[in-house]
């Protein structure tokens, strides 16, 4: 049987708090708090391999320009405009519509590539295989080689490799040999386009390429003059020691090739998510709350306030890095600061929310998820803000905003699948229509077998659906999870035990 490595781009990405009074008192008559000074000088690095990859990260931004041209970012018009002329079947002018945007520089509200956002934003539509075969033009094109990647992920399962059955290796290497031939007829037309290098990497990493593999494609985009640095993240999570790859080559990637790639808010949260991947090389929590790693990141941040105030990405990224390794506090201080400058900003929102989640403070979590405009969320952030609203036992809103996510959610976003599934079958449960339940926590359970919510829903189906042998089964494995909750299934369910 053949093994295939799955490419995990963590990108992975207010407060509600009061400004100060003009009088400098707070709201309950006491004196106003000094502001917090922020660190940004890391001082002596450690000689360690995360200390030197942090050394590499302040570096880079030391280099960087004081000043960057700056186009006009896209609207959300833009995204109903490209879908309108998707629907109509105007392919020519969807066409001329990318065409211009693939050479503009411009980015998202976000700060991400605007030409690679927009053109993601057209694969789960169905049509847009029409428009390839109306025009064939390489953006076209690019979506098809991401169409034909999500094809590999879902004829391949979610499961462990050694879980996938013969079928399952078959079709998901028959649709990345398509998806490859669609690369290879890409490059041809548009050698250094950023859209087709990032969904060709993700099929070249999926068919076994070897980091040496994925540096070309970076120095491809590099040359453009529409760089994407999400490629940066491929390459620098393929330098760890698990693919085969070590601290050397990420940090001799960062001395040699990130401080040449233009400037823009993504290429900062790429090198930031490095920290993530590189937090296995130690105990997770005390690497990512040294006063170097916290420097290093505020600096960051800093940079990023400077060139592109109107964007959260590096502050929402370096937040959600601190939330990945269950540093909550670190999470919250970091969006509860930079939320004074963005007031509304969506992505500081959800990073606070969830960590006032885990950090039981459920009044600022009711004032946060109150602000939150769920309009502009993708599918993690709206699952968060599901399992932040399950805190308060408001399953009908959980359930309603798990159902938007799942549309949004791809296959590799397991851990969230799992959660939003699960809470949609909550309100099947709620209506005690059992039969409803047992596909949605069943696929949940077998997501995440750890995920509670789904484990108690399906044994709770089996109990009063008459499958009670199976029910005692999985209630015993709730139990592993929920030991505590031992009291409480005796008593919703008298009989379970007997099976």
């Amino acid at each position: 049987m053949r093994f295939f490595t799955l490419l995990f781009i963590p990108l992975l990405y207010a407060s509600c708090e009061q400004e100060d009074r003009s009088d400098g008192r707070t709201r309950d008559g006491g004196p106003a708090a000094a502001p917090a000074v922020v660190l940004t000088d890391p001082g002596k690095f450690e000689t360690d391999d995360f200390g030197r990859l942090l050394k590499a990260i302040y570096e880079v931004v030391e280099k960087a320009p004081e000043e960057v041209e700056k186009g006009e970012p896209v609207s959300a018009q833009s995204y109903d405009e490209v879908l309108t002329l998707l629907d109509e079947e105007r392919f020519e002018e969807l066409d001329q519509f990318f065409s211009e945007l693939r050479h503009s520089g411009r980015l998202t509200r976000r700060g991400s590539n605007a030409y690679v956002n927009l053109l993601g934003y057209l694969v789960p539509q169905e049509r847009s295989e029409q428009w390839f075969v109306a025009t064939r033009s390489v953006h076209a094109q690019a979506v098809m080689i991401q169409r034909e990647t999500a094809r590999a992920w879902e004829a391949r399962g979610n499961g462990y490799s050694n879980t996938v059955s013969e079928d399952g290796w078959k079709g998901f290497e028959d649709y990345l040999q398509v998806g490859m031939a669609h690369f290879q007829d890409a490059l041809s037309k548009d050698a250094t386009n950023p859209a087709v290098l990032l969904a060709g990497t993700r099929v070249a990493l999926g068919l076994g390429a070897e980091p040496k593999d994925v540096q070309d494609m970076v120095e491809r985009s590099r040359k453009s003059d529409s760089p994407e640095p999400r490629l940066l993240n491929s390459y620098l999570y393929h330098c760890l020691p698990r693919w085969h790859g070590n601290p050397e080559l990420m940090v001799k990637f960062l001395e040699e090739e990130a401080t040449q790639w233009s400037e823009s808010p993504a290429k900062y949260a790429a090198i930031i998510s490095t920290l993530s991947y590189a937090s296995s090389w130690g105990e997770k929590k005390e690497l990512m709350r040294r006063k170097s790693t916290k420097a290093v990141l505020n600096r960051l941040i800093e940079h990023s306030d400077r060139l592109w105030p109107e964007t959260s990405l590096v502050a929402s990224t370096a937040a959600n890095i601190y939330l990945t390794v269950r540093c909550y506090d670190e999470a919250i201080e970091i969006s509860r600061r930079q939320l004074k400058k963005l007031p509304n900003d969506p992505d500081l929102l959800v990073c606070l929310a969830w960590g006032l989640r885990w950090t039981t403070r459920g009044e600022e979590l009711r004032r946060t998820l109150d602000a939150v405009d769920e309009r502009s969320l993708d599918g993690i952030q709206l699952c968060r803000l599901a399992r932040c609203h399950n805190y308060f036992d408001n399953w009908s809103e959980a359930g309603r905003l798990s159902k938007l996510a799942l549309e949004l959610l791809t296959v590799n976003d397991d851990t969230e699948r799992s959660y939003c599934l699960a809470y949609v079958a909550g309100i099947h449960d709620r209506a005690r229509d059992y039969e409803k339940v047992l596909p949605l926590a069943t696929e949940a359970v077998t997501i995440n077998p750890r995920n509670a919510v789904g484990v108690y829903y399906l044994g709770e189906a089996l109990y009063e659906t008459g499958s009670r042998q199976d029910a005692k089964k999985v209630f015993l494995h709730y139990l592993t999870l929920r030991p505590s909750d031992e009291g409480y299934l005796d008593n919703t369910f008298p009989e379970w035990r007997k099976g």
